[in-house]
């Protein structure tokens, strides 16, 4: 029998049938000590087992927050490990990147907000205005420029990344992207990144 995933926006708790829930969650039902898999099919390295745990979780983060339909994913063509989703969520678009399954790789989240004004007077109080937002409004997130767009950006390496982060990032990201997208534009005179 599969696992059953239990997702929200915060947590993300996988059940898995026939173990039971103890205080360190490692005890299968009837047995006192871990138990270890033994078989050559059920080994698996443990960088691929946390590719695939991240790549779960990234997944189900994505499927609780993700328009119907939306979800689009690549395999980057610069890397033969690399992973990217895109998704919508209210009125703007986010992207999700894993460069690859090593300790020293990234989970990358960003979500473009609108493309700068084009009144050079509007874009310096433009900027003030997200350093302050970064400061105290963002959390982990940051606004930050890339090419001619303002975008919503964070960044961890997935050493010891854990479901919790992964489900963070991806929420914060795009709720204050949502958020901050349409007061922005109203306020800077900018454009949507996206046609509507």
């Amino acid at each position: 029998m599969p696992p059953r995933r239990h997702a929200d926006s915060a947590s993300i708790l996988v059940e898995y049938p026939g173990w039971a829930k103890t205080a360190d969650d490692t005890c299968p039902t009837g047995q006192g000590e871990a138990h270890r898999m033994t078989t050559h099919e059920e080994a698996l390295s443990n960088a691929e087992l946390h590719l695939a745990t991240h790549r779960e979780e990234v997944e189900a983060v994505i499927a609780s927050l993700a328009m119907e339909g939306s979800v689009r994913f690549a395999q980057l063509k610069e890397s033969d490990k690399g992973l990217m989703w895109i998704f919508k969520y209210g009125t703007v678009r986010v992207f999700v990147v894993m460069s690859g399954e090593s300790n020293d790789d990234t989970l990358t989240v960003w979500a473009p907000v609108m493309k700068l004004p084009e009144n050079s007077a509007k874009t310096g109080e433009l900027y003030a205005h997200l350093l302050r937002s970064n400061w105290l409004e963002t959390w982990e997130a940051r606004f930050c420029l890339r090419e001619n767009e303002v975008a919503l950006h964070t960044m961890r390496t997935l050493d010891s990344l854990d479901p919790a982060e992964i489900s963070r990032a991806i929420t914060i990201v795009a709720t204050l992207a949502d958020e901050y997208d349409e007061p922005l534009i109203e306020q800077f005179g900018g454009t949507a990144p996206f046609p509507a």
